[in-house]
């Protein structure tokens, strides 16, 4: 085979494509774009917002413990100022057919005793209260016992 000097071989052209291929391909190269900028921000934001809910679930219950520790604490305080007190009780000698007690700021009870004996009898229990700021007074239904 004997090569000319002058002479270039044909090279064959690449082959033409038309507008649709082209649009395909463009299409094909956004989609990929697209896809990889989802999983690179999916990929950065997931981690990130795991961190904060973690650190907000964290902060959360150290909140929720402190409340626990502060209600115990509240509640044992409570206990002992119950167990520290000696009970009330009304003197005998203060009974007649009738007694008026429990007088609190604002608070009234009266005592009704009905056929008071060793078997039988009935007690009945009237409230009344006054509301300090606007001197209104509100009395209880009886309850008889």
């Amino acid at each position: 085979m004997e090569l000319s000097w002058g002479v270039v071989p044909s090279q064959p052209s690449p082959p033409r494509l038309d507008r649709t291929t082209l649009n395909i391909e463009r299409s094909e190269k956004v989609g990929r774009l697209l896809l990889w900028l989802a999983l690179a921000v999916t990929i950065i934001l997931v981690p990130i917002g795991l961190a904060k809910e973690r650190k907000t679930e964290a902060e959360t219950l150290a909140r929720i413990k402190d409340a626990t520790r502060a209600a115990e604490h509240k509640l044992e305080t409570l206990e002992k100022g119950i167990e520290d007190k000696t009970p009330q009780r009304i003197a005998y000698s203060s009974i007649g057919n009738g007694l008026t007690s429990l007088n609190a700021d604002n608070a009234t009870g009266h005592l009704w005793f009905t056929n008071v004996s060793p078997r039988a009898g009935h007690v009945c229990v009237v409230g009344e209260v006054t509301n300090p700021s606007t001197q209104a007074r509100t009395k209880s239904l009886p309850s008889c016992a």
